[in-house]
């Protein structure tokens, strides 16, 4: 997961002989991914069983909240990665995460920092429902375009339509800002156009390249 939440239900589940040869945890324990992807957490909200691949940390309750420790884990997942070893999947060992130092303020500051984060991730939570409801509603609404009865006609009876140009060879972007930007198909972006790397060109490749617009 991107964000710290709870487990409560899978749809795997494993027999009481199979528990002989696996670890259980309890509700409440600490879930963390261990290898190739390093760093995702969750809060155990029933007793249930894990692969090697996941590290179960059990707080003490008394000088730790659980759900304080899960945020400080998803906020130190860089010292995760540091720890980590392996080429083709990175993976942390369960003694690198045992050595791990962990800053322990009281019960009541750690209740606070907790309940701060928690509604920040339900408000974020919430906004990630409306933009995906967002989307499908926009989707809906394309599909339904080509459903629209009206006269055919060809696009170039109503519109001129223009073919991009590379840059010339020899020639390159300028090392300015311009008044002429160059766009690119990698500038498009969620239906829009990202001006986070936008490029532009010169006078002289303009000239060159709108001989042939």
């Amino acid at each position: 997961v991107d964000n710290v939440g709870t487990i409560s239900v899978s749809n795997r589940k494993i027999s009481e002989q199979a528990q002989q040869f696996t670890t259980v945890s309890g509700v409440g324990t600490v879930l963390l991914s261990s290898r190739a992807t390093i760093g995702n957490v969750a809060i155990l909200s029933n007793a249930s069983g894990y692969n090697q691949v996941i590290k179960g940390i059990e707080p003490n309750n008394e000088k730790l909240d659980n759900w304080y420790l899960a945020y400080w884990l998803k906020a130190n997942k860089d010292k995760l990665l540091l720890k980590s070893f392996g080429t083709t999947f990175k993976e942390i060992s369960t003694s690198a995460v045992k050595d791990l130092e962990i800053s322990i303020p009281t019960k009541t500051q750690q209740k606070k920092i907790v309940g701060r984060l928690d509604a920040i991730r339900k408000a974020q939570e919430f906004c990630n429902q409306q933009i995906q409801k967002t989307k499908e509603l926009f989707e809906s609404l394309l599909i339904q375009i080509e459903t629209i009865s009206g006269s055919k006609v060809k696009i170039s009876d109503i519109c001129f339509v223009k073919g991009g140009k590379r840059i010339p060879k020899g020639l390159t972007f300028s090392s300015k800002t311009t008044n002429r930007p160059y766009l690119r198909v990698a500038d498009f972006k969620d239906n829009s156009i990202d001006i986070k790397d936008l490029k532009f060109i010169d006078d002289l490749v303009f000239e060159k390249i709108s001989n042939y617009i």
